[in-house]
């Protein structure tokens, strides 16, 4: 009744919503706020310094101590206040740049830090940085051990999906006046990704590119599975197009193509699928058999039977072409007359002569089929595993259709399989 929805409005009332980061059983902590070089800060009665806004996690972020004997803050780490991200998007923190030097920035130079190598505080409102105040002075070598030590946390914590940990070890590293190298910023990237932070991880990506780090195939199609998870497929194609246009460009190999038909199968995008297969010859591509089992399940939900039984049918005939090529050669060495080199052959692959190739069909290099492998059951299970998957996808089309014959056909090759 209204009355009884009255009286619970009148016993809620004046009751204090609980702030989602406070504990609930410690005490609030009191900040006191204070002006300096133009910039609010802010300290607690501990001394600790902390900028005006908080990080993306809600949280304050220190940025120096108090000095009574100067009654100002040092500060040792600081971001620009009030510089906010470009899109304002979720995890919109980015990461230091290795140019600009901001000079309000008083270092700390106890612990063995360079002065004056400030970082990118970009204070003409672009992305939020943290400064490099440069390597350990008089230690290269243990500087390049603690950070591939702090690299290898990150990269722990990034497969833990653990995103909270991977930044707060990251500024550990900027705190110490270490260079994030490339591994961190593409365990970095992984972090972002794993935890569904896509803008955090194309921020981290300017920043590596900002930092002199070109990314290579790795890190991209790292970006690309991000996206994909997403289901942001115009994304997706441009940032192919963009690793096509970089100088010097980044060619997408088989873990990047089949990266980006999954994001396909998962939003349905049929026709993002079919413009990935015509850009395999400028890739310099060969689909696998993976990628033409995502490519008949996008066109079974499609409902493209013939495009389907075509991809099917030519996908069988390919197999028996190929284990017929393979018994031919292996009874040519067996006589002692092995089949030569085609013309116009590669060298020889190295990995394919010592017994197993993970390229497969994407190897630049000559493979002699004479030459037994040690993973051919398990190559051979995993084509005949697709074939089977793609015969089912047909059925299941058919009948969707009410094509009832040639799901039967399809039953039965599946069956054979």
């Amino acid at each position: 009744s209204k009355r009884v929805r009255g009286a619970r409005r009148a016993a809620t009332m004046g009751k204090r919503k609980r702030n989602k980061h406070e504990d609930e059983s410690g005490p609030v902590m009191h900040v006191t706020g204070f002006v300096q070089d133009g910039e609010l800060l802010l300290r607690d009665e501990a001394g600790v310094v902390y900028q005006s806004e908080r990080d993306w996690l809600g949280e304050l972020v220190p940025v120096g101590q108090w000095d009574p004997a100067m009654s100002k803050a040092k500060l040792v780490s600081k971001r620009s206040i009030g510089a906010a991200d470009a899109d304002g998007g979720v995890g919109s923190e980015s990461f230091p740049s290795r140019t600009a030097a901001d000079s309000s920035v008083i270092i700390d130079d106890g612990g063995g830090f360079l002065r004056g190598q400030g970082g990118n505080g970009h204070a003409n409102g672009g992305g939020v940085g943290w400064p490099i105040v440069g390597q350990r002075d008089g230690d290269p070598q243990g500087a390049k051990a603690r950070t591939e030590e702090l690299t290898r946390e990150i990269a722990t914590y990034a497969r833990a999906k653990q995103l909270r940990k991977s930044v707060d070890t990251f500024q550990q590293l900027i705190s110490e006046g270490l260079r994030p190298n490339g591994y961190t910023y593409s365990n970095m990237i992984n972090a972002f990704v794993n935890s569904g932070d896509v803008a955090g991880a194309t921020r981290m990506l300017s920043e590596m590119v900002d930092s002199g780090f070109k990314p290579n195939v790795v890190v991209h199609t790292t970006i690309l599975k991000g996206l994909c998870a997403a289901a942001e497929m115009p994304a997706a194609i441009a940032h192919l197009q963009r690793m096509g246009n970089a100088v010097p460009s980044v060619c997408p190999d088989i873990r990047t193509l089949n990266t980006f038909l999954r994001g396909c199968v998962r939003s349905g995008d049929l026709l993002a699928l079919r413009w990935a297969f015509t850009q395999l010859p400028r890739w310099g591509l060969t689909a696998d058999h993976t990628a033409h089992s995502a490519r008949a399940k996008l066109l079974s939900q499609g409902l493209q039977l013939k495009e389907l039984e075509t991809l099917v049918r030519e996908r069988r005939h390919a197999i028996e072409a190929e284990a017929a090529a393979v018994a031919v050669a292996m009874d040519a060495a067996k006589r002692g007359d092995p089949l030569p080199p085609p013309p116009r052959a590669p060298p020889p692959c190295s990995f394919w002569l010592a017994g197993a190739c993970e390229r497969g069909v994407n190897c630049k290099f000559y493979h002699d089929l004479a030459v037994p492998q040690r993973d051919a059951c398990k190559v051979e299970a995993e084509r005949r595993d697709a074939l089977l998957a793609q015969e089912v996808h047909t059925a299941h089309a058919a009948a969707m259709l009410g094509r009832i014959k040639p799901c039967r056909r399809a039953l039965k090759r599946a069956a054979r399989l």
